[in-house]
């Protein structure tokens, strides 16, 4: 399995910023639709998703072609996505968007015009160009990957995040939209922190710990300064900030470290529990979200 960063769109607090000459693809940005998790630069990824070599057998099993299938994640800026896609020579099958904001969905039609033969997936049809809409559990091939569809509801109410596993070569990886960040999670637009709750210890915190975690957005400096203000005697999250600080780039990360790091995965800790002033762990989650909300350090 491999999987390749795109440069997209750069975002700041309210307000997107693009760096390059061409024109943005959000021309009016809707506050509510956009991240505003903090002051600082954040750059989100278009994930270029690409199988092993997938093989047509001739009738006397010898090799007659070869070719990798590929699918983009969230490729919400097709000007930078498509020359990469045309580099790599891969065959693109599909579109996976993990929920219907335009910040992620919002560059499908544009590729659709140019590639009218993708699937898209997605959970419901307020996602552009939608062909495929995913049940729960529902799995996709991607040649010798196989992805399952996890519906993580709340950020909004058909959020899908999409678990890729490639059993041959015993890797995985999880894209996770706005549903799980490093050292964070989504705003609640849609959902209840009972629907949050679910999705991120339910749903997502029962992937092996190995799942590398591919999020939608690099929040994770200003996510891991809420987190040690309420969980402050945290070794490892104390070193995952020294390691954020010499690292630009901080995606991906894994379900088995931000289970260590993450206060939203951590609701059952003492520790967390006294700084929300709450007992039961759906509550304490959120109450999380409530005390980041309004976290300005």
């Amino acid at each position: 399995m491999k999987i390749i960063h795109i440069p997209c769109l750069e975002d700041k607090y309210i307000s997107f910023v693009h760096k390059n000459p061409e024109p943005i693809l959000l021309a009016t940005p809707d506050p509510l639709r956009l991240p505003s998790d903090g002051p600082e630069d954040k750059r989100r990824y278009a994930l270029l998703l690409l199988s092993h070599l997938f093989c047509l057998l001739t009738s006397s099993s010898i090799f007659s072609s070869c070719f990798l299938k590929a699918a983009l994640v969230d490729p919400a800026e097709p000007s930078k996505v498509l020359p990469v896609v045309g580099q790599a020579g891969v065959n693109l099958t599909s579109i996976l968007t993990t929920h219907h904001h335009s910040d992620h969905a919002g560059g499908n039609k544009k590729i659709l015009a140019k590639l009218p033969d993708l699937r898209v997936f997605g959970g419901d049809n307020r996602i552009e160009g939608v062909t495929n809409q995913v049940k729960d559990r529902e799995e996709i091939r991607l040649g010798s990957l196989k992805i399952t569809a996890l519906w993580t509801v709340c950020h909004t109410m058909s959020s899908v995040s999409y678990y890729v596993e490639d059993e041959a070569a015993d890797e995985r990886a999880v894209f996770t939209g706005d549903t799980l960040f490093i050292g964070g999670c989504g705003k609640f637009f849609e959902g209840t922190h009972k629907d949050m709750y679910n999705s991120l210890i339910n749903v997502l915190g029962s992937l092996p710990p190995d799942t590398l975690v591919y999020c939608g957005h690099e929040y994770t400096r200003s996510n891991l300064r809420f987190a040690v203000s309420v969980d402050p005697h945290n070794e490892a999250l104390h070193e995952k900030i020294k390691w954020a600080a010499e690292n630009k780039v901080t995606v991906p990360g894994t379900i088995g470290e931000e289970k260590h790091i993450n206060p939203f995965l951590r609701v059952d800790v003492e520790e967390i529990k006294k700084a929300t002033k709450k007992t039961e762990p759906v509550e304490v989650l959120g109450s999380l979200r409530e005390m980041k909300n309004r976290f300005r350090g």
